[in-house]
């Protein structure tokens, strides 16, 4: 963990080599999901709150001692307003390419106040083309030092939900943003995709887990067990 902020305010997060934990509810805003940053030689965020105290996401950046202005990339794993709501202020200030799937991403362009979830957090969202739009069920994603980021299409939440993964020396880490559920009709929720997603992520084999909401699990085992634990949860 670096230094805490100013007047004590909760600090940016290591959560290993390269990868750290720049927003959260406790980070930024209550509305925020977990927010994580890759340095990959360029900047890289999965995912960017809800677009209430973005620029507090910014700031933490830099207290890890690196600069925003280097933010290439921004991968948005689903189209909830908590975790794209940021991404015009990282467009517009970055010029950030934003990536997501293409079964999502169309909510976002057209700024759907129901499947993005905007309705829900009495938030508006202005539409936002995306970038790059992932139709494949796996596409891996290069960046300048050689780390690869693969993005898997994980359809459950959402249909066009992504997770994540990229290994870090000998760690395997995995960004599953709301691997939790909840599973809503109004989302486009599918219960039988998502088991099938889980079973396609525990053969991964993940050293650390980067959820969206619920923080940071580490070893294979604990991996294992929190996404076991959910299977077992919404079992049939």
């Amino acid at each position: 963990m670096v230094p805490s902020g100013m007047f004590g305010s909760p600090s940016p997060e290591k959560v290993t080599e390269g990868v750290y934990l720049v927003g959260s509810s406790d980070l930024t805003d209550g509305r925020d999901c977990s927010v994580y940053l890759v340095d990959a030689g360029e900047l890289v965020l999965i995912d960017s709150g809800a677009g209430v105290n973005t620029a507090r996401i910014a700031r933490n950046i830099e207290l890890l001692g690196l600069d925003p202005a280097h933010l290439s990339t921004l991968i948005l794993t689903h189209c909830h307003i908590d975790h794209v709501g940021g991404a015009a202020y990282f467009k517009e200030r970055f010029g950030v390419k934003i990536v997501m799937h293409t079964l999502d991403a169309a909510a976002v362009e057209h700024a759907d106040p129901v499947r993005t979830g905007a309705s829900w957090y009495n938030l508006r969202l202005s539409p936002l083309p995306v970038d790059v739009k992932i139709a494949q069920g796996e596409e891996a994603l290069s960046f300048s030092d050689g780390t690869r980021l693969v993005c898997l299409h994980t359809p459950g939440h959402t249909p066009g939900s992504l997770a994540v993964y990229g290994d870090r020396g000998e760690e395997r880490v995995l960004f599953g943003q709301d691997i939790h559920g909840p599973f809503l009709p109004e989302f486009g929720a599918d219960l039988s995709a998502w088991r099938r997603s889980m079973e396609v992520l525990l053969g991964l084999e993940a050293d650390i887990l980067c959820e969206g909401h619920f923080g940071v699990y580490r070893t294979k085992v604990h991996v294992r067990e929190y996404i076991e634990g959910y299977l077992d949860r919404y079992a049939l």
